[in-house]
C-alpha cells in the first residue's frame, strides 16, 4: 500500500487490493487521463472563413471575430488564479487567449455586468449568459455543436443575420466532424441581442438560450500524454481491455484513441451516447462518445453483467453512482470533486492512466505474495505434522518437543513469511491474464504443490532422524537436535521454493528480495545464538553436536531445497 502511495495511488478500501488483481476492463475518461488537459485554442470557423489562432499576434478584423471574442469572455466560468485561470480547461483557454490578444479590450468586455447565467451542464452540453451592454442585452452561448445548432434560427454572415435553411445544420455538423477528426475538441458559438426593456423577462426565464444566431465553431487542441501508450500496451498484454468513455465528439475520441493505441485489435468501434437506450452488444466497442455521466452507470452495469471486473475513472459529482457501482472506482485527485473521491476505492494523485496500471500491477503482486505466504506456511506446517506422526507412531519416539516447535514456528511464521509478503513481484506479472474472481486464493493445483513441498521436507527430516538413530546409533537427544536443525534450516531455505516456475533459479523475485535475505540471516543468527547461549540451549533441550551431526543437518537442508527445485523445474509448479 505504501508503494502504491509513492506511485500517486491512494487506496481507500483494503478489499480493493484483491479486486485490482482481478480487473479485466478499465473504463477511462479521455480529458486529463489520456490527454494533458491543457487546452489551447487552435482555430475558429466562421461563415466568412477560417482563423488560425495558434500563432495569432494581432486581432483579426470583422464583426464575426468581435462576437467570438465577446462570447469567449462573457460565456465563461473560469476565474483568475496566480496569473492564469482555474476552472474548466476550455474556459481557461478562452480567457487566456482573449487576455493575451488584447488586454484593454479584454478588461472592457470582462467588466460588463452579468444579469443571469445558465451554467454548463454535462447533460445539456451547453452554457449561456446574459450581460448588460451600452446598447442593451447580450445573450451568449457556447457548447456542443449539435446542441447549439438546434437552438439557432439564424446565422451571422458578413455582418448580416440570415435564417438557417434545411441544409445549414448538416453542413456545420460535417465541419465539426472534420475538425474533430483532427483530434480537436470542438464547440459552437451563438449570440442574440435584445433591447434593455426585456431585462426583467430574461431574469425570470429559465431557458433564455433560444432563437439564437449561429456564429461558428472553435477548435481546441489537448495534447496526448505520451506516457500512457506503454501502460495501455501493458493492459492489452495482461488481458485487460481499455475502453474510453467521454463526452467529446466521436471523431475527436477516435483520433485520441488511435494515438494512444486503445483501438489496437478491434478496429476502433465507436458507440454514440444517444444510441445507448435499449439492449446492445458492446463486446467490440472501444470508445463511448457523447456520453453524459448518468449513462456511465448503465455502461458499468452492462460490463458487470458480462462478468467483467470493471475499473472506472471519474471526477464529477454526477460520476459518483457509476464510481460506486464499479468494482474499482478510481477518482481523480487533481480535478476530482470531493464526492467522487469519497465514493471511490482509490484516488489518483496525478490523474494519470499509468498510475492505474501501476495499481493493477501492485494488486496482482500483493495477491501473489499472499498466496506465497500461505503456501509457504501450509507446506512446512504439513511437514511438521507428517514428521511427528510418522516417527511417533512407528518408532514411538517424539522427534520434536513442543517448545522446539513453538520456537521454530515463531521464527518461520514471522520473518521469512512476512518477507515473502512484501516482495516486489515478477516483471512478468502483467503478462498473465487476470485471475478469475470466482477462483479461491489457494486452488486445487496450489494444494497439490503445497502437499508435494510438505512431503519432500518431511521425507528428508525423517530420513535424517532414522539414519542418525538406526545406522549411526546416536542418542535420542542428538537425533532430536538433528531433526530440529534440519527442519529449521530447511524451512528457511524453503523460502526460495516460492519463486514462480517461469523464473530462473538464481535470479528471481525471491533472490532479489532483500527482505528475504535479511529474514534468513536474522533467523540463522537466532538459531545459532539459541544453540550457543546456555539458558536458551537448556530450555530448548539442545546438546553439543559433532561435526558429523552438523554435516547431516547441512546435507538434509540443502537436499530439501534441491529436490523441491528439481520438482518445480520438471512439473513447472
Amino acid at each position: 500500500m505504501l508503494r502504491l502511495a509513492r506511485k500517486n495511488v491512494i487506496v481507500q478500501k483494503l478489499a480493493a487490493v484483491e479486486t485490482l488483481g482481478e480487473t479485466t476492463l478499465i473504463l477511462t475518461d479521455k480529458t486529463g487521463t489520456l490527454t494533458k488537459n491543457q487546452l489551447t485554442l487552435a482555430n475558429a470557423e466562421f461563415l466568412d472563413g477560417q482563423e488560425n489562432l495558434e500563432e495569432i499576434e494581432n486581432a483579426p478584423s470583422g464583426e464575426a471575430f468581435d462576437h467570438f471574442y465577446r462570447i469567449s469572455v462573457l460565456c465563461n466560468d473560469a476565474v483568475p488564479d496566480n496569473g492564469g485561470y482555474k476552472g474548466d480547461p476550455l474556459d481557461a483557454a478562452l480567457l487566456f487567449f482573449a487576455r493575451e490578444l488584447d488586454g484593454a479590450k479584454f478588461k472592457k468586455v470582462n467588466d460588463l455586468k452579468l444579469i443571469t447565467e445558465d451554467p454548463f451542464d454535462s447533460e445539456a452540453m451547453f452554457m449561456g449568459t446574459v450581460h448588460e451592454t451600452d446598447k442593451g442585452l447580450y445573450i451568449a452561448a457556447k457548447g456542443a455543436s449539435e446542441v447549439i445548432l438546434e437552438k439557432c434560427t439564424h446565422y451571422f454572415d458578413q455582418g448580416e443575420t440570415k435564417e438557417t435553411g434545411p441544409d445549414f445544420t448538416g453542413r456545420w455538423i460535417k465541419k465539426d466532424k472534420e475538425l474533430s477528426a483532427l483530434g480537436m475538441k470542438v464547440i459552437a458559438f451563438a449570440f442574440r441581442e435584445e433591447p434593455p426593456e426585456r431585462l426583467d423577462e430574461l431574469k425570470e426565464k429559465d431557458d433564455f438560450v433560444e432563437k439564437m444566431i449561429f456564429l461558428g465553431l472553435a477548435g481546441f487542441i489537448d495534447p496526448v500524454r505520451p506516457e500512457v501508450i506503454e501502460p495501455i500496451g501493458k493492459c492489452h498484454k495482461a488481458g485487460i481491455k481499455v475502453v474510453m468513455v467521454t463526452g467529446d465528439h466521436p471523431e475527436t475520441a477516435l483520433n485520441i484513441a488511435k494515438r494512444v493505441k486503445i483501438t489496437e485489435g478491434d478496429g476502433g468501434k465507436v458507440f454514440h451516447g444517444k444510441d445507448l437506450k435499449g439492449e446492445h452488444d458492446f463486446s467490440n466497442v472501444s470508445i463511448f462518445a457523447r456520453v453524459d455521466p448518468s449513462q456511465k452507470l448503465g455502461i458499468v452495469e452492462y460490463y458487470q453483467d458480462q462478468k467483467e471486473i470493471v475499473g472506472m475513472t471519474g471526477d464529477g459529482v454526477n460520476d459518483a453512482p457509476a464510481l460506486k457501482k464499479a468494482n474499482i472506482g478510481i477518482a481523480m485527485g487533481k480535478r476530482g470533486t470531493q464526492v467522487a473521491r469519497e465514493v471511490s476505492d482509490m484516488v489518483l494523485k496525478d490523474d494519470a492512466f499509468s498510475s492505474i496500471v501501476h495499481a493493477i500491477e501492485q494488486g496482482r503482486t500483493i495477491f501473489e505474495n499472499i498466496k506465497k505466504f500461505i503456501m509457504y506456511q501450509l507446506s512446512y506446517h504439513l511437514a511438521e505434522i507428517i514428521i511427528i506422526a510418522s516417527i511417533s507412531f512407528t518408532m514411538f519416539i517424539l522427534p520434536l518437543y513442543p517448545l522446539q516447535l513453538l520456537f521454530i514456528n515463531l521464527l518461520s511464521d514471522v520473518f521469512p513469511a512476512l518477507a515473502l509478503g512484501v516482495g516486489k513481484g515478477t516483471p512478468a506479472i502483467m503478462d498473465k491474464k487476470p485471475k478469475d474472481s470466482d477462483e479461491p486464493v489457494i486452488t486445487k493445483r496450489d494444494w497439490v504443490i503445497t502437499v508435494v513441498y510438505g512431503v519432500v521436507i518431511a521425507v528428508f527430516v525423517i530420513a535424517a532422524f532414522v539414519f542418525s538413530s538406526e545406522f549411526l546409533n546416536l542418542s535420542s537427544e542428538v537425533c532430536n537436535n538433528i531433526a530440529f536443525f534440519s527442519l529449521a534450516f530447511g524451512q528457511l531455505l524453503h523460502t526460495f521454493d516460492m519463486r514462480s516456475p517461469e523464473e530462473p533459479i538464481f535470479n528471481n523475485q525471491i533472490t532479489r528480495n532483500h527482505y528475504v535475505w535479511m529474514a534468513i540471516g536474522f533467523c540463522t543468527v537466532v538459531l545459532i545464538a539459541a544453540y550457543l547461549i546456555p539458558v536458551l540451549s537448556n530450555a530448548l533441550s539442545f546438546v553439543a553436536l559433532s561435526s558429523q551431526a552438523w554435516l547431516i543437518i547441512a546435507a538434509t537442508s540443502i537436499l530439501m531445497l534441491v529436490t523441491n527445485q528439481v520438482v518445480k523445474q520438471i512439473w513447472k509448479i
